[in-house]
């Protein structure tokens, strides 16, 4: 399949202003900030993006539904009904013939390639009607889809307003670069692991029928994701740290939100019964 060149070109552009932006203007308040939304997007992928609109794994209001994939759509990989209809697919066929990012077609393509092949409308509403019913009979979410570079646009207007406000010219370059940028790289390339790295290395506590691993420091970085073995044995289920020392930082914060009673009919029961080390 061909590659779309204008996925490719933006990803170049985006990972070459983050270099140069980020070499040319640093400041540690923008190095902070950058620290702070790597970390509030990454938990619009894990918690938001995947465990609540892909796996159902709890419930809330639905102004706060709204809220969560809007946090999510910033966080730069597409919007709720792209990105939960890919990985629903990739549940489907994890590791096999129409899996949209398996390692058994490359690292790097599992990484981001599997992302730049070209794709035309048929595809993408085959890929809906399939997939995600249930996300396209909401309004919000079709706008989310049709809006999305637009808010991409805004967040790094508001960005460099803050640091405009806050230092100046200068400062205000620094929270675009790190604000924006680095940060949109970072959240890219730990998400990305999920897809790449757990499928190629790791130990498995489930035996399952596909790659899925765990590994340790894909699930520091992804905020548990990386319990990536776990949680393909048990999907629906928001704690992917099934042993005591599996650290789950987005299922903490689900548990959390739990006691708050932002959320509910949370699924985390976590099977322990059923867990034998197989490698």
């Amino acid at each position: 399949m061909r590659r779309n060149r204008y996925i490719v070109a933006y990803f170049g552009f985006v990972h070459g202003l983050a270099l140069v932006l980020g070499i040319l203007f640093f400041t540690w308040e923008a190095a902070a900030l950058c620290v702070f939304l790597t970390l509030f997007f990454g938990l619009g992928i894990t918690m938001v993006f995947h465990r609540y609109l892909t796996h159902g794994g709890f419930k809330t209001w639905k102004s706060l539904r709204y809220v969560f994939a809007t946090i999510g759509t910033l966080a730069g990989e597409g919007p709720p009904i792209i990105w939960v209809g890919k990985h629903r697919k990739h549940h489907k066929f994890s590791d096999q013939h129409d899996d949209p990012h398996s390692p058994k077609d490359g690292f790097w393509h599992a990484h981001i390639w599997w992302m730049t092949l070209l794709e035309d409308s048929h595809e993408l509403q085959t890929l809906f009607r399939t997939y995600v019913p249930d996300l396209l009979k909401e309004k919000y979410m079709r706008f989310l889809n049709r809006s999305y570079i637009w808010w991409h646009v805004g967040f790094a207007a508001l960005v460099c307003l803050a640091g405009w406000v806050y230092g100046g010219h200068y400062v205000a370059a620094s929270f675009l670069a790190w604000g924006f940028f680095v940060r949109m790289c970072l959240v890219w390339h730990i998400t990305w692991f999920v897809n790449s790295a757990t499928h190629v290395w790791g130990y498995k506590n489930y035996d399952t029928d596909d790659e899925s691993r765990n590994l340790w420091w894909v699930a520091a970085l992804a905020l548990g994701e990386g319990w990536h073995n776990n949680h393909h044995k048990h999907p629906t289920c928001t704690w992917h740290g099934h042993r005591w020392w599996e650290l789950d930082v987005s299922g903490r914060v689900i548990w959390l939100l739990k006691k708050l009673h932002v959320v509910w009919d949370v699924k985390d029961s976590i099977p322990n019964h059923t867990i034998g080390n197989t490698s």
